[in-house]
């Protein structure tokens, strides 16, 4: 057990002021239909950046060239600059299709059909780095089309992507066909097109590209090895009509190839852009880009293309010269690219070396945009042609130039969205859906059987007809299996916040796979969600266990059913886990089920689980339950399985606790507390020594606002572990900002702190700390009742204990605590001879001694300080950790964020200064 060890000095106090005020983040929203067109529009000034202080009167559109009124302008703009939220381990165990306000999607894609690697690797480089500066709720895709090509669909994980575009072979050798006359591609696209009806005739006059091409062929003897039969002219004409037709194929699998993957990306919300990559498109007819311009408006998407350089070098290297025009060559390809770019809204880009300048301008246009809103009018067709114009000199707008009103046909049958649905490789937000799976062996020798879970719908969604289905392909993309169908869901409770459920199985062998799972409802609404499933292969007599199933506890002659997040209403959490061992082997074996708030958290309350054999000698089964005694929220239910009080796996579910408002009230306050029960005490200790565990050596970033002077101060808080022994740590504060100002020392502090520890650590701690005190008083310590009451202390102090009264639940209790031993833990004065008691709350859960919140008063009178302390699970460490801190005597507000773990081998480096020489002797 860490003992936390006492040290402050009592400062002077001040008078009371302002409080600063907590702010709240974005929060994931499924967003429904209204009747706008909304149209997204970029607006830059001259040097590329965006211009954010447009308003609604600063815009003009027309529809179908008559003038509309600006319903609204809305400004969206990327926050670079606030932190993820840290993934939780246990956040994998489930998939949703939700999506941060807000989000952007970037598509990287690659036309493969004519382009060299050697070419493309320095500017996917740079294109790598332009995805890892992408905002955390960002979504990010890579894709090379046409198939087979590389693919990560729409993710968070830009490092998934990252990889992909730094490990992934993309594109090809040039494909050329060997020319007999040299003939340039844009030779022969004029001489079968603009020409073709002069060239083919015998009689007639060759076409002035067809003269030069036979001139040249007579010159070099080309004509001499042709039939005379044939004639040269015949000869030339048929060569290059197999040179444009391989240019005009190609083209086409490129367009046709990005026509799906638009078509796809219609039901995603919210603008997107992509950014291809490609050696050219042949296209000699613009029209034929009209349904590409018509599903990039569908899927509000801009398609900005840099165009990749032909490696010369290569082609020669193949006897591939024909390079009497090169420019026309070059212009031809970049005609097809360049009417992508404009039907699209986009910008051609010439990818020159890695293209650095490219993402830089793509960088400062993504980080803003507007989407403007113009109210839909009766007879609004489903297509409208857009304009878009502002006001303001030296602003440049790009837009989209058309919109569809109805990009999803509603009226279509639930089977045939399903099958569109289930076909689409993206997660569609439509209908919100969340999934987990469970793995479990199958009846079958070598087989697993996958056990899915689905909650379909917003919390309180109303029962109705729903199709739903899944399908499930292999790492190379097959189907392995699918199924779908029409059922009619009901909650299985009533209730505001219950949702509907939506459950199946299958069998399948080990392996990597994709498992899509998709709902309709009657509306036409759509939701799928992609999640990534491995399952290892199956060794016999190796050691292995199923995925942990917890919920309420079941009805004699009733199973447990997998839950997405099982929602816990009654007394009990029941567990089932099957383990998979000779028997030979589950000697000594056990099993224990607990709930903790976190992945590092210490147990709140736990219980060894009953072993049984299974069905098969080689299987065994725990199952069991614990009580749920802790007030409603989220926890984590935990199953170790241990050999011989060993460790060997620890597997998780995320819960979450419910109470009947009917049966669980809360309760008024009593006026006068009762003594506190050894059993409370020894609860309180035991989860103030795991929390203090888990929070030695973490350091947080403490944001205190201070009255009398105002004042704001940025400090590191932590603990510091006490070199030598596990149970001592020190309170620690160290000031690095004054009112936004920057404080020297600070690094050299941390450096004498961890990496260069010593016997006088105490004494360098006490110093800073004295130090801090100019800037914070020292007894404005979120962590001072954690230590009041470890068992070390708990005898200084009278505990009684009260009702919580009205504002918290009945599960959860007021500890006072009065310090009575002497000398009392904190002292004042010149040789720290005076003595300052401590008086205060804690506000614990009775059946498990978990701390909610503290209060604290320090020293005697009416103008004491006084402090109170919120404590919450942090999500990237998986600790509980002070998260607030109001003070009174002087007013304050502290707030806690940017908690990390330090030590010599850390997530935060310390930078060392070179040690000085030894001086010459």
């Amino acid at each position: 057990m860490r003992r936390l060890i006492v040290c402050a000095l009592f400062a002077a106090l001040a008078r009371p002021g302002d409080a600063a005020q907590n702010a709240q983040g974005p929060t994931n929203v499924f967003r429904g239909k209204v009747d706008l067109v909304t149209i997204d529009v970029s607006a830059t000034d001259s040097r590329g950046r965006p211009v954010e202080d447009l308003k609604p009167g600063d815009f003009t559109v027309k529809v179908d060239g008559k003038p509309r009124p600006i319903a609204s302008a809305e400004l969206i703009r990327v926050d670079r600059e606030k932190p993820p939220a840290p993934p939780r381990p246990v956040d994998a165990l489930i998939a949703s299709n939700a999506s941060s306000q807000n989000a952007r999607r970037i598509v990287v894609a690659v036309d493969q059909t004519l382009i060299t690697p050697g070419m493309l690797t320095p500017l996917l480089r740079t294109a790598s780095q332009f995805v890892d500066r992408l905002a955390a709720p960002d979504y990010a895709a890579f894709i090379g089309f046409p198939e087979p090509g590389p693919r990560v669909d729409f993710t968070t994980d830009k490092s998934l992507v990252h990889k992909a575009m730094q490990t992934i072979s993309v594109g090809q050798p040039a494909k050329i066909s060997a020319s007999e006359f040299n003939i340039s591609m844009y030779e022969s696209v004029m001489i079968t097109g603009a020409e073709s009806i002069r060239n083919k005739a015998k009689d007639s006059p060759p076409g002035p590209v067809m003269e030069k091409v036979l001139e040249r062929a007579m010159e070099s003897g080309a004509c001499d090895a042709v039939p005379p039969q044939l004639g040269c002219k015949a000869a030339i004409y048929n060569e290059s009509t197999v040179i444009a037709s391989e240019a005009r194929i190609q083209g086409t699998i490129s367009l046709r190839a990005l026509e799906a993957l638009l078509k796809d990306m219609v039901p995603l919300e919210g603008p997107k852009t992509m950014v291809v990559f490609s050696a050219g498109m042949v296209n000699e007819d613009p029209s034929r880009l009209d349904d590409l311009a018509r599903l990039a408006a569908a899927a509000r998407t801009t398609i900005n293309v840099i165009a990749v350089e032909r490696d010369r070098g290569e082609l020669i290297s193949q006897g591939n010269i024909r390079s009497f025009s090169p420019l026309a060559d070059r212009s031809f390809e970049l005609e097809g690219l360049e009417g992508i770019a404009d039907r699209t809204n986009g910008t051609l880009f010439q990818g020159v070396a890695a293209g650095a300048g490219i993402f830089e301008r793509l960088e400062k246009e993504l980080s803003a945009w507007y989407v403007v809103a113009v109210e839909r009018q009766p007879g609004d067709a489903e297509q409208m042609k857009l304009d878009v114009d502002v006001k303001r000199r030296g602003v440049t707008l790009h837009s989209n130039r058309s919109v569809l009103t109805a990009a999803v046909n509603t009226r279509r049958s639930i089977d045939d969205l399903l099958s569109d649905t289930l076909s689409s490789p993206f997660s569609l937000p439509g209908l919100p859906l969340r999934v987990a799976t469970y793995a479990q062996r199958d009846a079958e020798p070598g087989k697993y059987r996958l056990r899915v879970a689905a909650d379909v719908g917003q919390p309180g969604e109303p029962a109705g007809e729903f199709g739903l289905g899944y399908v499930l392909t292999n790492e190379k993309g097959r189907i392995v299996t699918k199924a779908g169908s029409r059922r009619t869901l009901s909650p299985e409770v009533s209730g505001p916040n219950q949702v509907l459920r939506y459950d199946t199985a299958l069998s399948v062998e080990p392996g990597s796979y994709a498992l899509r799972v998709g709902a309709v409802d009657t509306n036409g609404r759509r939701g799928a969600v992609v999640y990534r499933i491995e399952l290892p292969k199956l060794t016999p007599g190796e050691f292995a266990t199923s995925d942990l199933i917890v919920g309420n506890l079941p009805a004699e002659g009733e199973t447990l059913s997998p839950r997405v997040e099982p929602v816990v209403t009654a007394s009990e959490l029941a567990g089932y886990l099957e383990l998979y061992l000779p028997d030979a082997a589950a000697d000594n074996v056990t099993v224990t089920l607990d709930i903790a708030e976190g992945e590092a958290s210490p147990a709140l309350v736990s219980k060894a689980l009953t072993l049984k054999s299974g069905e098969s000698p080689a299987s065994h089964v725990a199952t069991g339950f614990v009580p749920v005694t802790m007030t409603p929220g989220r926890y984590l239910a935990r199953a170790t399985v241990s050999r011989g009080g060993r460790a060997l796996r620890t597997l998780t579910r995320p819960i979450t606790i419910v109470r009947d408002p009917t049966v669980v009230s809360r309760a008024p306050t009593r006026t006068r507390g009762i003594p506190i029960a050894p059993q409370l005490q020894r609860l309180t200790a035991g989860y103030i020594a795991g929390l203090v565990n888990g929070l030695a050596n973490v350091v947080a970033q403490e944001d205190f606002t201070l009255s009398s002077p105002n004042r704001r101060v940025m400090s590191d808080l932590l603990l510091v572990r006490y070199p030598g022994t596990i149970r001592d740590l020190i309170p620690y504060r160290d000031v690095s900002q004054l009112n936004g100002k920057p404080l020297e020392g600070r690094e050299q502090r941390l450096v004498d702190l961890f990496v260069k520890p010593t016997e006088t650590l105490r004494a360098q701690a006490k110093q800073i700390m004295l130090s801090a005190d100019t800037y914070v008083p020292s007894v404005f310590n979120p962590i001072f009742v954690l230590g009041f009451l470890q068992s070390d202390f708990q005898r200084r102090f009278e505990l009684t204990v009260n009702d919580a009264g009205p504002d918290w639940p009945r599960e959860v209790k007021a500890v006072s605590f009065v310090e009575i031993g002497r000398p009392t833990l904190l002292r004042t004065g010149t040789f720290g001879d005076i003595d300052v008691p401590t008086r205060g709350t804690a506000w614990i859960e009775e059946a498990t001694g978990r701390i909610l919140q503290t209060e604290l008063e320090v020293g005697r009178g009416r103008s004491v300080p006084k402090m109170v302390t919120k404590f919450r699970l942090d999500d990237k460490l998986q600790v509980t950790v002070p998260v607030e801190m109001r003070t009174e005597n002087p007013d304050g507000l502290a707030v806690y964020s940017n908690f990390r773990r330090f030590g010599v081998q850390t997530d935060t480096e310390i930078p060392l200064k070179p040690a000085p020489e030894p001086p010459q002797r």
